[in-house]
């Protein structure tokens, strides 16, 4: 599997770890040749591409593509964002390309998200056009049509095609409900295709379809302190960062009165409130500055960096508190400030809410992750909740 952000890489990887298949996660083009990578049914490589040009991309995934070309893979899975963020069209075709096939099907619903395609239109809260969400207003990876083709289209010249109909290139199917992605998945394998893309959705699916190996159950993994770390602006993030603060948990912001906030001093602050409450959260506060003078790609990597120097403070404070991370860029950083290459989910908390964990000084550390656009207003309780009584079923947490 090849994935664009980190976040995601791990809420498809989730779907097999959780069904006891073997899976890794990997964040560098050699990561697939890895003795890490050696002993699992399933690798996926992260490709941070969400703020490359798509040629950059292109060349990015087509170079992943080719590595995996020498190794003996049933499939190949390039992994899309649900609200079809990025070099979508840019990246089916790299894929396409290195591989030699001749048509890659791609299945993009997310319906337990309430993410669906219908007539070939992406919609969000099952009604509503990708290109009129909020996803529409995104400052790094805005989307500008609703139509899967048109976004397809907009960084490629691959062709598409409804799945119904036959010919080569990529072939997009509909699907609103889990049954249908099901039903996809087992035509598109009937047919042994090799290329497939998707989304969490598509991939909750596999498991199933494939048959692979099995090894054990998965893992537990308690708590009694959650540290959150926002690093999106999306306001559904940002929404829940609002309401758990509006329930007593203590908040910190990078940029205070439009500047940035002292690292190492906000480190301490929220280590301390960490060892009073149960949640404690912390977040950007980008919405209090001015960030036209820089392109995406800047603005967001420097953010991306600050944040993570900012929980690697925690961290090294705070010993036996839950880190959530939201946002891949910010998950990315804070890895490569550990220089961590290989993250092994284990538990999928709730919808699109991934426990992994890492080997860092000799132990397994726990950390939990989500994309921006994920989840309801309460999810942080939700999650601190599933830690402290991980035997009980905590409510659903997508949208």
């Amino acid at each position: 599997m090849i994935a664009d952000d980190l976040t995601g890489g791990l809420d498809a990887g989730i779907a097999f770890a959780a069904a006891g298949i073997p899976t890794c996660v990997g964040q560098n083009a050699y990561f697939l040749s890895s003795a890490d990578a050696q002993g699992c049914c399933v690798q996926v490589s992260v490709v941070p591409s969400r703020h490359m040009s798509p040629e950059e991309a292109y060349r990015a995934v087509y170079d992943v593509v080719k590595r995996a070309m020498d190794q003996d893979f049933t499939c190949i899975f390039k992994k899309t964002d649900s609200a079809l963020r990025g070099n979508v069209g840019a990246e089916l075709e790299a894929v396409l390309a290195a591989s030699g096939e001749k048509a890659l099907h791609f299945v993009p619903a997310f319906p337990k998200m309430n993410r669906v395609t219908r007539d070939g239109v992406q919609y969000i809260d099952g009604t509503v056009p990708v290109s009129q969400s909020v996803f529409a207003a995104d400052p790094f990876n805005p989307v500008h049509h609703s139509a899967v083709a048109e976004v397809i289209g907009e960084t490629s010249r691959v062709p598409t095609h409804a799945a119904k109909e036959r010919g080569e290139g990529v072939a997009i199917y509909d699907a609103e409900t889990e049954a249908n992605v099901l039903e996809a998945a087992l035509h598109i394998f009937g047919a042994k295709a090799k290329l497939v893309a998707g989304c969490a959705g598509l991939a909750a699916v596999l498991p199933q379809v494939l048959q692979l190996q099995k090894r054990g159950a998965s893992e537990r993994h308690t708590g009694s302190r959650l540290i959150t770390f926002c690093g999106s602006i999306n306001p559904i993030s940002l929404r829940q960062c609002d309401r758990a603060e509006e329930r007593g948990a203590p908040r910190f912001h990078l940029f205070q009165n439009g500047d940035f906030a002292g690292e190492n001093e906000l480190a301490c602050r929220i280590a301390e409130a960490a060892r009073n409450h149960p949640i404690t959260v912390f977040d950007t506060g980008s919405g209090d500055v001015d960030t036209r003078n820089m392109d995406a790609a800047e603005s967001g990597r420097l953010v991306a960096e600050k944040v993570s120097r900012v929980i690697r403070g925690v961290v090294d404070r705070v010993t036996d508190a839950t880190v959530f991370v939201i946002g891949g860029d910010t998950l990315i950083a804070f890895m490569d400030s550990l220089g961590i290459e290989t993250i092994i989910p284990v538990e999928e908390l709730l919808p699109g809410v991934v426990l992994a964990k890492y080997h860092f000084k000799g132990e397994w550390q726990y950390l939990i992750s989500k994309s921006g656009g994920f989840g309801s207003p309460e999810l942080l309780e939700q999650i601190s909740l599933k830690l402290s009584s991980p035997g009980e079923k905590a409510e659903n947490g997508g949208e």
